[in-house]
């Protein structure tokens, strides 16, 4: 595996891929359209701890609200009260500066498990009209919710899947297995350099783990073979890019990944393969893919022949910018180089 990096690290990669806070991002949303709708100063949806009587977790929160989310807590009478009765609840401040408060339930198949609540200042307290909005957006964040628990299941059959692939890299072929780890690290510091977010960075790594895949149905006469490969062969050989996306495919949440390693053949001047897609219409991901896998397979020995020196591989990259290669990539790894060699 890549430096610092076990196979928890890569089942992280694909645990953040797959539930990569879509969920959270929603419930927030919903937490901040309550607290404006309802003119409170904070919001917080709260869940009970399974397993642990009057423990509720913050899973998401807005303006006041927000500096709980993550946290565990125990319920105080007020919200305890509404989650053992079920009932919607307003109550005025208990003491002069205290905030007014309003808690509504989260039901899920007539079991209640969590609460919508609202602050605010005494003077904005809160009534019948507000504890109906948030009754509503209550209902909906149960939805998001109940998405949120159909990804983890999910994620549980997405584990076992990305592991059984990178042991199956890693037993048929032990050069593909330190190629790829390679091409993980420079594709992220690319991607880093590019200011890439950290969800599409997720997406690279794997890609980058994951883009020799389809070499694991090439035959071994091919695949090891100390000679050039003839017309035949190469034919053969250039079918591993739509069969690594097709395996990918396969796996829950993954398809985004599929895509990318589908394309790190493609070339800029859109003579690549399978598709033949031409400059940004190839994504991002698969060129910084193809960028940094070109220059690893030119740094390492090979079967048929020796590793070149890496100034002599920066040149040959430079020499395919802008036909074979995004050009504006080529001076970025060059820069990422010297300063790990400094």
């Amino acid at each position: 595996m890549v430096e610092g990096q076990t196979d928890a690290g890569v089942v992280q990669l694909a645990d953040s891929v797959v539930g990569s806070g879509y969920a959270s991002i929603v419930l927030n949303r919903l937490a901040r359209q309550a607290g404006e709708l309802v003119n409170a100063d904070g919001t917080c949806l709260v869940v009970r701890e399974q397993g642990i009587s009057g423990a509720t977790i913050a899973v998401a929160g807005w303006g006041r609200g927000a500096d709980i989310v993550g946290d565990r807590f125990v319920e105080d009478d007020y919200l305890a009260a509404v989650l053992h009765s079920g009932d919607p609840a307003c109550a005025d401040p208990p003491r002069v500066g205290a905030r007014a408060r309003a808690a509504v339930p989260i039901h899920r198949d007539g079991e209640l498990y969590g609460a919508l609540t609202a602050g605010a200042p005494a003077r904005r307290g809160f009534g019948d009209h507000e504890l109906a909005v948030l009754s509503q957006i209550a209902v909906l964040a149960d939805a998001a919710v109940a998405h949120a628990e159909q990804r983890s299941e999910v994620l549980s059959r997405t584990r076992a899947r990305v592991l059984s692939l990178v042991d199956a890299i890693d037993e048929r072929d032990g050069y593909t297995a330190a190629h790829s780890e390679t091409v993980v690290q420079l594709s992220r510091a690319l991607g880093e350099r590019l200011s890439l977010s950290a969800a599409d960075l997720l997406e690279l790594e794997l890609a980058a783990l994951f883009h020799d895949l389809g070499k694991l149905v090439i035959p071994d006469e091919i695949l090891n073979k100390p000679a050039a490969l003839d017309a035949e062969e190469q034919v053969i050989m250039r079918h591993h890019a739509e069969w690594g996306a097709e395996m990918l495919g396969n796996v829950p949440g993954l398809q985004p990944i599929a895509t990318i390693v589908r394309c790190h053949h493609e070339r800029w001047d859109g003579s690549g393969y399978p598709s033949r897609l031409a400059g940004k219409r190839i994504p991002i991901a698969s060129r910084l893919v193809a960028v940094c896998d070109a220059y690893d397979a030119m740094t390492t020995d090979r079967c048929y022949r020796k590793a070149l020196p890496q100034e002599r591989a920066l040149a040959e990259l430079r020499a395919g910018a802008g036909s074979q290669f995004d050009p504006g990539l080529i001076e970025l790894l060059q820069d990422i180089l010297n300063e790990s060699a400094a």
